[in-house]
């Protein structure tokens, strides 16, 4: 992950926040990822000057040199929240000025209190990890929820991890699953994945395999690797989908390229060594031609052969 040890404090904070439930659903193991850490990225990635300033130069994620326009001060303490907004993300991460989350919260406060959707979501984001500000679960929830509430799919993701494990916010399977959908119909990965977790142990929601299976095949063709791994084990157990070992090997074995995890691995396999030569093979070329972003295949031509 690009730069993320410059934020060390927030990306060790986010590491305390990611936990991980183990459910044991039909004798497979499964996680939910609470990734609160996955969001870490956006503080190594953001690129500045998105509505142009005069003598504004884009940042990229690496480039801490160039100075900030020289109106761009003046416009902030105007009161314009686009202008607040990235003096806030010029202090949170040094860039064309010292380094210093304090002066990052006051200027992400004065853009998120006249609506600024990221500038919300940014307070929120330092307000979860003690940043430039004391912790406080409620008053992040309370920003994630604003940012959520104008259609912000990270927030609607944070929101829903939030009411999932009761920090901020009582705890509701009903409001983490509500959040995940919305994120999840914007897009999200991790969300679809949530969501269809969700689904799939009838955790705030009636248990429905199909529906489970649809929401990680839409994370899975994003590239993710849990929705593969789990769309993979429904294929393998034929629930929500039509028994196929031969794609639910293929399945897993892309989970296993995009994160070469241990229990990935395993399962790989497993499925593996049930398969037939003839089987392996097309397993392993579906996993070989397939790239994120195309339609997965609904079913493998030897699935049903032995």
């Amino acid at each position: 992950m690009p730069d993320e040890m410059s934020h060390g404090s927030m990306h060790q904070y986010l590491a305390r926040r990611l936990h991980s439930r183990g459910l044991h659903s039909r004798g497979v193991y499964f996680r939910r990822v609470y990734f609160r850490g996955l969001l870490s990225l956006l503080l190594a990635t953001t690129v500045l000057s998105p509505v142009g300033f005069a003598g504004a130069a884009p940042l990229t994620p690496h480039d801490k040199t160039v100075a900030m326009p020289t109106d761009l001060f003046r416009r902030a303490q105007a009161g314009e929240p686009p202008a607040q907004y990235e003096l806030g993300i010029r202090h949170e991460q040094g860039r064309g000025v010292a380094e210093d989350h304090a002066q990052a919260v006051l200027w992400y406060r004065s853009a998120a209190n006249q609506g600024h959707v990221e500038a919300q979501f940014r307070l929120a984001l330092m307000i979860d990890g003690g940043l430039g500000t004391d912790q406080d679960d409620r008053e992040a929830a309370a920003w994630y929820r604003k940012a959520a509430d104008q259609g912000h799919a990270d927030a609607q993701l944070l929101l829903g991890l939030m009411f999932d494990s009761g920090q901020g916010v009582p705890q509701s399977d009903q409001e983490a699953t509500a959040w995940y959908r919305k994120a999840a119909e914007r897009g999200l990965a991790q969300a679809q994945v949530n969501l269809g977790l969700n689904f799939d142990t009838g955790r705030g929601v009636a248990q429905d395999y199909r529906e489970a299976a649809a929401w990680y095949r839409k994370a899975a063709e994003q590239g993710h690797a849990e929705g593969l791994f789990n769309l993979g084990v429904m294929y393998a157990q034929g629930q929500g989908v039509a028994e196929d070992p031969v794609l639910a090997c293929a399945l897993v074995r892309l989970a296993v390229l995009s994160r070469p995890e241990p229990r990935f691995m395993a399962t790989r396999d497993r499925f593996s060594s049930g398969l037939s030569p003839v089987q392996r093979a097309e397993s392993e070329e579906i996993a070989r031609v397939w790239q994120p972003g195309q339609p997965l295949p609904l079913k493998s031509a030897t699935g049903g052969a032995q």
